[in-house]
């Protein structure tokens, strides 16, 4: 009878072993905070939507859902150390199918996202990135060429300068440099947000910059050509925009510049 018993019991710790081992062997459980840091070092952050960029060599794994909003994703990536998997967790659903809202601080020098956790930044080597089209394309249209791409930004402020051009948007009471595919991190300047100058009211940029009329969609057909121009329509007859379902790009000039910039909006668009 007791060896009947030791036995049974015997099998019922090896039956429970691999699910001890499994618990045990759980990636680490990160959090990541609901907003961008309004005081501290981070302060140069701004809360984006993430999601497994289509070329990724190791897709995120959803782990929970609200919804269609990836809440609990497994990556890796590394704080200081060396490269692990974790269970990210945000507490703020995305604005699209799948996305996965993080406050972003930058890149890395290989490159990589980085994204502010509870315990600090966090590179993701694999897994999650901008994915699509860039918000904002600016095109140095004699030389025909693009000098800067910013990515998941509506219409930031444009800073034109002898040494050459930049974005910056709005993030909370910061304002923050409109973020890029490129190693750096995300600055602050106080100044930059300032609208020195009335808006027009098209689409609240800058009375500054005026619309670009003409046949433009060519140049940026030929330096993007990964851009779906399928089923677009000339919205306002003169070149400048535009438009699809949900959708649409904007050809903007800065009197004086060289440059062409190319503002889109993306909803049920292919890249």
């Amino acid at each position: 009878m007791l060896k009947t018993i030791a036995l049974r019991i015997g099998a019922a710790l090896l039956l429970s072993m691999p699910l001890a081992q499994e618990a045990h062997c759980a990636p680490e459980l990160v959090r990541l905070p609901r907003d961008c840091p309004t005081t501290g070092p981070h302060r140069a952050c701004l809360f984006l939507a993430l999601s497994t960029p289509s070329d990724s060599p190791q897709p995120a794994e959803i782990l929970r859902k609200d919804g269609n909003f990836a809440l609990l994703v497994r990556v890796r990536g590394r704080f200081a150390g060396s490269a692990r998997n974790v269970r990210l967790m945000t507490s703020a659903p995305g604005a699209n199918d799948g996305y996965f809202m993080a406050p972003y601080l930058g890149r890395s020098k290989q490159n990589h996202p980085i994204v502010l956790t509870d315990r600090g930044p966090f590179e993701i080597l694999s897994g999650l990135d901008f994915n699509g089209m860039p918000g904002l394309v600016v095109i140095d249209e004699p030389r025909s060429r693009v000098i800067a791409e910013y990515f998941d930004v509506d219409f930031p402020t444009i800073r034109i300068s002898p040494r050459g051009i930049s974005a910056f948007v709005e993030s909370g009471d910061a304002c923050v440099s409109a973020p890029r595919r490129i190693p750096g991190l995300l600055v602050l300047d106080a100044r930059a947000c300032e609208k020195s100058r009335g808006t027009d009211g098209w689409h609240g940029l800058p009375d500054y910059l005026v619309r670009a009329t003409g046949p433009k969609t060519d140049i940026f057909k030929r330096l993007i050509p990964e851009f779906n121009f399928q089923d677009l329509q000339d919205n306002l007859g003169d070149g400048s925009a535009w438009g699809g379902s949900g959708w649409g790009i904007y050809f903007i000039r800065d009197p004086g510049t060289p440059y062409l910039l190319v503002f889109t909006e993306c909803g049920d668009c292919r890249w």
